[in-house]
């Protein structure tokens, strides 16, 4: 279902779909009232929906599909803008999976729609790809290969950490359960462009007890202090002559289709904190995060993923399993709770 007020917004969307010859756009809906009342006549396998509409937006939306207990995966489209990243995080806070952007300078109609179709397809297949395979009956924590317990890192000096789908709200709950007082750096790189990063740690910042902000270049990185990867750029870290640590951001080309990309935040940080670095993967589609943490397993340190059963998508942190470096599955209060134990500040059990 495609749910906009905008004609030509309608008209892009069904187009770039109903290209595929294994999707179709079952209804259009102007409004959220309108998406609302045509959902039990339809049963959408997936729905996209714009932010500001007449009579009910899409927050309210998202809000009430959630409320009668729909797990429609959604799809949010957004404007390029502050006030709408401040929008679609709220979505992705209140259910919401993932967003597009609306293309801003196209020439035509045809080359907004490659646009669009480039942004929008792989997040529909990715998000369908879960809700189609078959229930995950899990006997025991995890049923995969891992890494031996005695190769687990013995001290932290770094948390680096990937995200993507799903990943605000998986952050804002790892956030949650690590609180304050770590005692050491950490480093996010969450799949977002500009302005949507710069909202990520604002909200972050005034939730939780660290310091979030973004990662500017040449920044000096401190203890307790959570440098998000902004959108657009590589983020990096780098050590000059007389060992201070140094964040470069880069405009290079994207790796895994994603600038920023969490491989090349973990490749640097192994390269500066060796064997003292600890990698957490979370939620989201594709594969980054696992060349990088292919080398911080190589340099002596350790990578915690999220357990598909709690992932949006179990892209990136299955990837990372499907290395053979992650040294455990975990939920994410689980991941936290081991992240707080090897910092020496409490017990993980």
């Amino acid at each position: 279902m495609v749910v906009d007020d905008s004609v030509v917004i309608r008209k892009l969307l069904k187009t770039v779909i109903e290209r595929e010859a294994d999707m179709e756009v079952v209804a259009v809906a102007q409004n959220g009232n309108i998406a609302l009342r045509k959902m039990d006549q339809v049963a959408p396998d997936l729905i996209t929906m714009d932010l500001d509409m007449p009579e009910l937006d899409g927050l309210d939306t998202i809000r009430e599909l959630r409320n009668r207990g729909l797990k429609t995966p959604v799809i949010m489209v957004s404007a390029a803008t502050y006030q709408g990243a401040e929008q679609t995080l709220d979505c992705l806070n209140a259910g919401a999976d993932d967003f597009i952007l609306k293309p801003k300078q196209a020439k035509s109609f045809e080359e907004s729609v490659q646009l669009i179709r480039v942004e929008l397809l792989p997040k529909i297949r990715a998000l369908q790809s879960v809700m189609f395979e078959e229930p995950v009956v899990e006997k025991k924590r995890v049923d995969v290969p891992l890494r031996t317990k005695d190769s687990e890192i013995s001290k932290v000096s770094a948390v680096v950490v990937a995200s993507s789908t799903g990943g605000p709200a998986a952050l804002d709950c790892l956030f949650e359960h690590l609180g304050g007082g770590l005692d050491v750096p950490v480093y996010v790189v969450q799949h977002m462009p500009a302005e949507f990063t710069l909202n990520l740690a604002r909200r972050l910042n005034e939730r939780h007890p660290l310091t979030f902000q973004e990662g500017t270049h040449g920044l000096y990185p401190k203890a307790n202090n959570v440098y998000i990867a902004p959108g657009g750029f590589h983020m990096k870290l780098s050590q000059n002559m007389d060992g201070d640590l140094t964040l470069l951001n880069n405009t290079n080309p994207p790796e895994n289709y994603c600038r920023p990309a969490a491989d090349v935040l973990f490749r640097s940080a192994a390269g500066v904190y060796g064997n003292e670095v600890l990698g957490i993967v979370l939620t989201g589609m594709g594969k980054d995060g696992a060349n990088g943490s292919s080398v911080i397993v190589s340099c002596g340190g350790s990578v915690y993923v999220q357990d598909k059963a709690s992932s949006v998508v179990w892209g990136m942190p299955g990837s990372v399993v499907e290395a053979g470096c992650a040294s455990e599955v975990l939920s994410i209060e689980d991941i936290a709770a081991k992240v707080r134990h090897l910092l020496g500040k409490g017990r993980y059990v």
